[in-house]
C-alpha cells in the first residue's frame, strides 16, 4: 500500500516539473489610458397607464382617445427629430385595481366609476397599433415586480 503513495508522489512531482518547463509566450501590448467621460444625458420619461376600465392616464391626467392620439403623434415626431440619447421614453403600465388613483384622474360625476374592471388586453393591442401609427419607437411595458404592491 505505501508503494502506491510513492508512485503518486513521483507522478505529481513530474507533472509539476513539466508545467514549470513550459513557458507561455504572450504578445506584449499596452493598455489604453482611461480618462473620465461625460455623464449620459437622461431621457425624459413619460408614463402612460391603462386604467382598470380601459381609460388612458398620461402622467396622472385622464385622456380622451383624441388627446392620446395627439400626444402619441407629438412623441413620434420627437423621436424622428432628436438624437437617440435625448429621446423621450414612454413607459406603459396597467393601473392596478384597488390602488388609489393619481390626483386629477377621478371624476365624481363619471358614470363609469362604478363599472367593474374590463379585460385590458384589447385596449393594449389597440394602443400598440396607435404607437406604430404615430411612429413611437421607444416605449416599454412595465409593471410591479412579482405582482406586489408599489
Amino acid at each position: 500500500m505505501p508503494l502506491i503513495d510513492v508512485v503518486f508522489l513521483l507522478l505529481t512531482f513530474f507533472i509539476y516539473a513539466i508545467a514549470l518547463m513550459v513557458q507561455a509566450e504572450v504578445l506584449p501590448f499596452e493598455l489604453a489610458d482611461v480618462t473620465g467621460g461625460q455623464r449620459p444625458e437622461t431621457a425624459k420619461l413619460q408614463i402612460l397607464a391603462i386604467g382598470p376600465r380601459g381609460e388612458y392616464i398620461w402622467d396622472g391626467q385622464v385622456l380622451t382617445s383624441d388627446q392620446l392620439d395627439q400626444r402619441l403623434t407629438a412623441l413620434g415626431s420627437a423621436d424622428d427629430n432628436t438624437a437617440a440619447d435625448t429621446d423621450e421614453v414612454l413607459f406603459i403600465t396597467m393601473a392596478a385595481e384597488g390602488l388609489p388613483a393619481p390626483a386629477g384622474t377621478t371624476d365624481p360625476n363619471d358614470p363609469t366609476a362604478d363599472q367593474p374592471p374590463i379585460d385590458r388586453g384589447p385596449v393594449m393591442f389597440d394602443l400598440m397599433q396607435r404607437l406604430k401609427q404615430a411612429g413611437v419607437e421607444r416605449w416599454s411595458l412595465v409593471g410591479l415586480p412579482d405582482g406586489g404592491a408599489p
